[in-house]
């Protein structure tokens, strides 16, 4: 229920809440004050939208409902406990056996804020695709709860000086096909954007010279 200005920012924002049972009052912390006018405070209070202390040194909260809530999910402000860059080396290392692409994107970050904020239906798009991790974490997020996430990724056929992939992009269109082996349900529908106009739909994924290069 705090919120983000200053006394002299908001001065309606400063005020003490009284708890209309016991008479305590509790003052808003100075460099915040509360997220809510006076009239609108009463109003959640008179309705019995607030959740009281048990101690005078507590904080009063914001009574939620699960049907005010848009989302089953907990919002992060940190996501430093969801993955590391070396993570990340380890899953594209498993993929392809080998090392190919330096300091790539953890699976599991990209997962959790797709997780976070997309719903089923939705496309994510990643215009620094990379080595395809945002591709990858999509696909297997669909795995995982059945849905049908969309994705496209875009990327610069940037040139790789060692390696069998001549680009970024060549790299990362090989690893959305090893990922795909790895994708059990057969209603996932990909759709991907990528380097040189690549474009997937479904199972299928065709140059744009018209080569089918995954069928």
């Amino acid at each position: 229920m705090t919120g983000l200005a200053t006394r002299t920012q908001r001065p309606n924002l400063h005020y003490d809440i009284v708890n209309p049972e016991t008479g305590i009052a509790y003052p808003p912390l100075e460099a915040r004050g509360w997220a809510f006018e006076p009239k609108r405070m009463k109003q959640l209070i008179d309705d019995g939208r607030i959740l009281w202390p048990e101690k005078p040194s507590g904080r009063p909260r914001l009574k939620r409902f699960r049907n005010d809530l848009k989302s089953d999910f907990t919002g992060f402000s940190t996501v430093r406990e969801v993955g590391y860059t070396t993570d990340g080396t380890r899953e594209l290392e498993a993929l392809f056996g080998e090392s190919v692409f330096d300091f790539p994107k953890p699976v599991k970050v990209i997962k959790t804020l797709c997780e976070q904020v997309t719903e089923d239906g939705d496309i994510v798009l990643d215009f620094f695709a990379g080595s395809g991790t945002t591709g990858q974490a999509v696909a297997e997020l669909n795995d995982d709860c059945g849905g049908v996430r969309r994705f496209i990724l875009v990327q610069f056929p940037e040139l790789i000086s060692t390696g069998k992939y001549p680009s970024v992009s060549a790299l990362a269109r090989e690893r959305l096909r090893r990922v795909k082996t790895r994708v059990s349900r057969q209603h996932n529908r990909l759709l991907l954007l990528i380097g040189d106009s690549v474009l997937t739909s479904s199972r299928r994924l065709i140059s744009k010279r018209g080569t089918p290069i995954i069928n």
